[in-house]
């Protein structure tokens, strides 16, 4: 879910039984990328891993510097303060827990 208003973007996403040291955050340009892996199971087949990744394009330029993450009872949330577009590299998000 992205909601934005006039100072900043935020994303939330419902990600239950993860924890968040489960779940990647990174942005890139306009694109906000929330991947992760949940859990291992062995088969007779092979061991089973259950990844999922989810790019959401975000309606504006945000400021990498002032970006956050938290995470509480299976819902990672992440605020992304708006900027001037520029052109910023690719920057990993720390998830704050609690």
């Amino acid at each position: 879910d992205i909601r934005e208003n006039k100072q900043e973007i935020t994303n939330t996403a419902d990600l239950p039984g993860m924890k968040p040291d489960q779940i990647d955050l990174k942005i890139s340009g306009n694109n906000l990328t929330i991947s992760g892996e949940k859990g291992r199971a062995i088969l007779p087949q092979g061991t089973l891993i259950w990844i999922f990744s989810s790019i959401f394009s975000l309606p504006a330029a945000v400021d990498q510097e002032k970006l956050s993450a938290s995470y509480q009872q299976g819902v990672v949330t992440v605020t992304l303060p708006k900027s001037a577009p520029t052109n910023q590299p690719r920057k990993s998000i720390p998830i704050k827990s609690g």
